[in-house]
């Protein structure tokens, strides 16, 4: 299934520029499009409510109000007060959605939102032991492909420098 999550897209854009660079990337988002664009012409002939579909999951997508919906912003709640109450150790993986249903009359999967969910689940410590050490780790490779960047640039122009120097 073709997926309409905005972190999902974003992710995928994040890690297409640091697999293929920024500059191929700049190249790669038109070709996405056309692909996406294709899709969406084609889909009337693979099925016959493939637009209706598209229309709707698209207008999803872009909808800020999808984004905080009051239905988001409860959960949002409901998490925020129960990680108070148990805010080191959390409430135990997979309690969420249990919790929720029990308090709340309704069933709901998850949090919807990754830092809430790991206080939830495991507690404040866990949450920002993990993130943190994503953070760092984000940090230091940034700080890698930048150094290599510059190491590359560095050599091309000494080569440059040379070739022009014996001629």
């Amino acid at each position: 299934t073709l997926t309409f999550s905005r972190n999902g897209w974003l992710s995928m854009l994040i890690g297409l520029s640091i697999t293929i660079g920024l500059r191929r990337l700049k190249i790669m988002i038109p070709l996405i499009g056309i692909f996406l664009s294709s899709l969406y012409f084609l889909g009337p002939r693979i099925s016959g409510d493939f637009p209706s579909l598209w229309s709707y999951k698209f207008n999803l997508f872009l909808s800020i109000e999808n984004f905080f919906s009051s239905i988001r912003m409860e959960i949002w709640q409901f998490a925020i007060t129960n990680i108070a109450k148990r805010p080191i150790l959390g409430w135990g993986a997979t309690s969420f959605s249990n919790m929720f249903e029990i308090e709340q009359g309704s069933w709901k999967a998850h949090v919807h939102n990754l830092p809430l969910d790991l206080a939830f689940s495991y507690g404040i410590p866990v949450c920002i032991l993990i993130f943190s050490t994503l953070i760092i780790l984000l940090i230091k490779s940034l700080k890698i492909n930048a150094m290599t960047a510059t190491i590359k640039i560095a050599i091309t122009e000494r080569m440059r420098c040379q070739r022009n120097s014996s001629r």
